[in-house]
């Protein structure tokens, strides 16, 4: 069965974290189980990658709630026209709540966003754990001669998972030590693109053992990595959630308002707010105008003033949302990432040719390599991460 659009994720998981998808997994490819899964590079994956997630969200929540507090800061200055004749105490509530959310944006922007070193900090863990991903599933291409010898015998199983252990430990040594000229190299647009973990080759030479059938091998890398990849591209650009998909606690919804909500649809809401307060505004001024030439209108111009601010101020604070949360950027990234793994992905099952299968397995891998490093490019350039 070829790939569509229509694809909803068989396993969710890649590494086989859960241990449904393992015990899954093991049906479907028992003899290659020994080298899909391995425990020792999940755990290091979830050290790592449970502090970048727990960043990144909370970066997120504050990019927002920053710019929700520092809006109503300057729409309670801005609206001064309308309240400072008001009858005490309320002239001054309003301008202390005004003047406490301008500090609560200042504060929020301060502790809670991601630059400096802590950004730093986080495109190093970021880059860490793709590319401890990526050497998951090179291994299935540059290891086929290990891999062949494996399954020959339990000892042979287990000679592999020793050996495996190993190269984890020596990608973690050199990753931890050498984390910023790793980042550099990655980032550096004149630099060559270190697409493959192990080997410096730009396009090392891959050969299939002699007397091995890679078949099941290669058919789980398709379900694990191209079917994954695109199946995560589909389910990133996704019109909207399945019923329960976005099951999570009031708090959190009123947290982080935006987070599960589809890239598509927090594009369109933004940019219709944004749209109908442009709209507001040409109105606003139109009526300014209106008034000054002599128009009679049953509305007091001071009104009409701080609409048209608190329409420009509307306009720029969700300009701002869209913009830091670079959400047509991703958006891009992921049509652009879905274009080439479903192409991939078409011509891998079209194919029962093993060499042609394994080219293709190749070229996923330098796919996922580039994406990998637009993402990294992006937040690295980005003033904040949110």
């Amino acid at each position: 069965m070829g790939p569509n659009r229509d694809f909803v994720h068989r396993y969710n998981d890649d590494l086989l974290m859960d241990d449904a998808k393992r015990q899954q997994a093991a049906l479907d490819f028992p003899r290659v189980i020994h080298v899909l899964d391995d425990s020792e590079l999940r755990r290091a994956f979830l050290d790592v990658d449970a502090w970048t997630r727990i960043e990144k969200r909370e970066a997120q929540a504050a990019g927002f709630w920053g710019v929700v507090f520092a809006l109503v800061a300057l729409l309670g200055a801005a609206s001064e026209p309308l309240w400072k004749g008001v009858t005490a105490p309320w002239p001054a509530a309003i301008a202390v709540v005004s003047a406490g959310c301008g500090l609560l944006a200042f504060l929020i922007a301060t502790v809670g966003l991601i630059y400096g070193t802590r950004k730093a900090e986080w495109l190093h863990r970021r880059l860490f754990t793709e590319r401890l991903r990526q050497m998951h599933f090179q291994n299935l291409i540059f290891k086929l001669p290990d891999i062949a010898t494996s399954m020959r015998s339990q000892a042979a199983r287990k000679a592999y998972r020793v050996a495996r252990n190993g190269w984890i430990q020596n990608f973690q040594n050199e990753y931890w030590n050498k984390a910023d000229s790793k980042l550099a190299q990655i980032l550096d647009p004149g630099a060559m693109a270190p697409v493959w973990v192990e080997s410096p080759a730009a396009n090392p030479d891959v050969q299939i053992p002699a007397g091995f059938d890679p078949t099941e091998l290669f058919e789980a890398y398709r379900v694990l990595r191209i079917q994954e990849q695109e199946g995560y591209a589909l389910h990133m650009l996704r019109p909207s959630n399945l019923p329960g998909q976005a099951s999570r606690s009031l708090w959190d919804r009123l947290v982080r308002p935006l987070a599960d909500v589809p890239l598509q649809r927090t594009a369109s809401i933004l940019e219709a707010i944004i749209s109908v307060s442009l709209g507001a505004l040409v109105i606003a001024h139109l009526l300014i105008v209106l008034d000054h030439v002599g128009v009679a209108l049953d509305v007091r111009p001071d009104v009409l003033h701080v609409l048209a601010v608190a329409s420009a101020l509307v306009a720029l604070a969700t300009k701002t949302i869209l913009e830091g949360f670079a959400v047509r950027g991703e958006i891009q990234r992921y049509q652009e990432y879905l274009a080439v793994t479903s192409s991939l992905h078409r011509q891998f099952v079209d194919t029962s040719d093993p060499h042609k299968q394994l080219h293709l397995m190749i070229e996923m891998e330098k796919a996922a390599f580039e994406e990998m490093r637009a993402f990294l490019r992006t937040h690295s350039e980005a003033r904040f991460v949110m």
